[in-house]
């Protein structure tokens, strides 16, 4: 199974049986809880990336911190 299939499993597991540890997802989908772990870890670095300001007037700086919710 590959990464991007995997991607699909963890996020329709975490849908339906929200919320599941890293090792209950291991367990529910037959995969070794580091390839669980990897994947989560693709996930939450594109959704801060997809979070940051677009246009440089809304970059965040020191002078301007923000917060992202990830939800």
């Amino acid at each position: 199974m590959n990464e991007v299939e995997l991607e699909h499993r963890i996020l329709e597991a975490l849908r339906t049986n929200a919320p599941l540890s890293a090792k209950e997802l291991s367990e529910q989908l037959g995969v070794r809880g580091h390839d669980i772990s990897k994947v989560l870890g693709l996930l939450l670095t594109r959704d801060l990336v997809s979070a940051q300001p677009r246009d440089s007037q809304q970059q965040a700086s020191h002078t301007n911190p923000r917060v992202y919710s990830l939800t």
